[in-house]
């Protein structure tokens, strides 16, 4: 008798081992995969170092000439959209540059001993296309260019008398051209580093209230510009090209 109970109690564990086996097993829900764009609107601000160079030449005194070379930190912001189709990526950009790049020291040799000469290049603006490619879906390498504006300051005066210059301010216009690469930290969240070289046209300062000798001159301005950005990307939710 014991046997027999023995017997059927084995039987009814192998069926039940036999049909567990043929159940189902549910998979393991994995993680989902993030999908990185760069489509959207986007904006941040952006700090490097600014190296410039301001040439000066007398408009009526041949050979007189003079140049400062200011370099120093540099501070702005930036805004732009752009568009991402499979691994390009098409955008334009504005930005701002915040602190002025100025240089102050004797004048051309023929006033040299007697009156400095003081330059200052401030406020640009840049604006103009982007165009990329994505080599990870979280990485972009792009080249920019476009038109760029800023504020150019010229002064000289008289040794030891600063607060009476003979200063002219104009906003001539130029160009920019540069690349950079940016990281996509999440959809959100961008990072990366750039650089630009920017130039403005030459244009002629000429000083109405002194109509002395000398305070007509040319004068033109260019930078070198290394920047980090960061910033954060709107409308990241589109799927993505890559």
């Amino acid at each position: 008798m014991k046997t027999l109970a023995f017997a059927i109690g084995l039987s009814i564990l192998s069926t039940g081992a036999s049909l567990a086996a043929d159940l189902p097993v549910k998979a393991v829900k994995a993680d989902p995969v993030p999908v990185y764009t760069w489509s959207g609107i986007y904006g941040g601000v952006n700090a490097g170092y600014e190296w410039t160079q301001l040439d000066w030449a007398y408009y009526n005194l041949p050979g007189q000439t003079l140049a400062r070379k200011p370099e120093g930190g540099q501070v702005g912001a930036h805004v732009g959209a752009q568009y991402q189709w499979r691994q390009f990526v098409f955008g334009v950009e504005a930005q701002w540059q915040t602190q002025p790049m100025t240089g102050v020291g004797p004048d051309a040799p023929v006033f040299a001993p007697a009156f400095d000469a003081y330059m200052s290049l401030s406020q640009l603006f840049m604006v103009g296309p982007r165009v990329g490619w994505v080599f990870s879906p979280q990485w972009l390498a792009y080249g920019t260019g476009g038109y760029a504006r800023g504020t150019v300051s010229t002064a000289f005066y008289a040794r030891g008398f600063p607060n009476v210059p003979a200063l002219i301010e104009k906003r001539p216009d130029g160009w920019f051209a540069g690349g950079g690469i940016d990281y996509l930290i999440t959809n959100w969240l961008y990072a990366g580093v750039e650089y630009r070289h920017i130039e403005f046209d030459t244009d002629l300062y000429k000083t109405t209230n002194i109509p002395a000798v000398g305070s007509a001159r040319y004068v033109s301005a260019k930078a070198d510009l290394v920047q980090f950005r960061l910033g954060f990307k709107f409308s990241g939710l589109e799927p993505g090209k890559y």
